[in-house]
């Protein structure tokens, strides 16, 4: 990344799937190996809450 570049690492959970936060951060704890220069901002989204009406 070059100065001043964003990154941004999201990683959303529904139900049991776990593995977007999991990837999110296996990629964080990758990153201080990488040469980067820049931020970094990582967030877990959650599903939204839909009631159950909604869904069918």
């Amino acid at each position: 990344m070059s100065d001043g570049s964003r990154l941004l690492i999201t990683g959303g959970c529904h139900g049991n799937e776990l593995e977007g936060p999991l990837v999110g951060q296996r990629l964080i704890d990758w990153l201080p190996e990488a040469p980067t220069c820049g931020k970094v901002v990582g967030a877990d989204q959650p599903a939204p809450r839909v009631p159950v009406a909604e869904r069918i």
